[in-house]
């Protein structure tokens, strides 16, 4: 269990983080006016990840990263971690070496500063009232993972309430199957003792992210390979959590 912690000063601490990232955010933001995609993402993968960094410092907790051997190289796939905490998303920054980009749901486009960070971060906003909405996004999805690029997905569609996992929506995977490119599975242990559902207190802790082998998504429809998935994340939990 993580240790209690003053949970006003971590957002206030944070809070002033993030808005040192303004003058970021528009170099990044006149980088993409100007074509520089590369060197907008070369700065938004840094930044992003030392934020993620500090996110979890101020928190007083640590992360450890496991089987970056299993990391796919030169080349894009879909990523489809299990939900835990808020703090998921700064364990999938720190995890990766490459720029990343997220599937979010539309509703998050309200949300004050995340906002306007999703464009810059490249994300793929899924409108879950509009199939039609919801098919471009995927094509949308799947065409930048063709062109090599890291995309998140969280199966579960939100964080856990209990600490069990939740079921693994077969039209997750969907964007891998047209990009015909693998998915990485992967398991996020210990967020959940740090930031619970419903709750904005923040305890201190430890998240372990361990990276599992990629699954080949030719001759498996999306409902065996949301099974499939979902089953290796739930074994390597149990197998963190017996160790630890």
């Amino acid at each position: 269990m993580g240790k209690n912690m003053n949970s006003l000063l971590y957002y206030i601490k944070l809070f002033i983080e993030t808005k040192s990232l303004d003058k970021v955010y528009k170099k990044a933001v006149k980088l993409k006016q100007e074509g520089k995609i590369t060197e907008k993402d070369e700065l938004v993968k840094i930044e992003t990840k030392k934020w993620a960094e500090k996110s979890l410092s101020l928190a007083n907790s640590s992360i450890e990263i496991l089987g970056r051997e299993n990391i796919p190289k030169d080349e894009g796939f879909l990523v489809t971690p299990n939900h835990d905490s808020m703090f998921d998303i700064s364990a999938m920054f720190i995890t990766f070496d490459r720029n990343i980009s997220f599937v979010t749901k539309e509703e998050n486009k309200k949300i004050p500063f995340v906002s306007k960070w999703l464009p810059v971060l490249d994300c793929i906003s899924i409108d879950r009232s509009s199939p039609k909405a919801s098919v471009k996004s995927l094509l949308e999805g799947a065409k930048m993972i063709k062109n090599k690029k890291i995309l998140v997905i969280f199966p579960e569609g939100t964080r856990t309430g209990d600490g069990n996992l939740g079921e693994f929506k077969a039209g997750s995977f969907k964007i891998a199957q047209k990009a015909e490119s693998k998915v990485l599975p992967v398991a996020i242990c210990g967020a959940r003792e740090m930031m619970r559902k419903g709750s904005l207190k923040i305890n201190s802790g430890h998240i372990t992210v361990s990276i599992l082998k990629p699954i080949d998504t030719n001759d498996i429809n999306t409902n065996e390979l949301a099974a499939k998935t979902k089953a290796v994340i739930q074994n390597e939990i149990k197998r963190i959590k017996n160790i630890q």
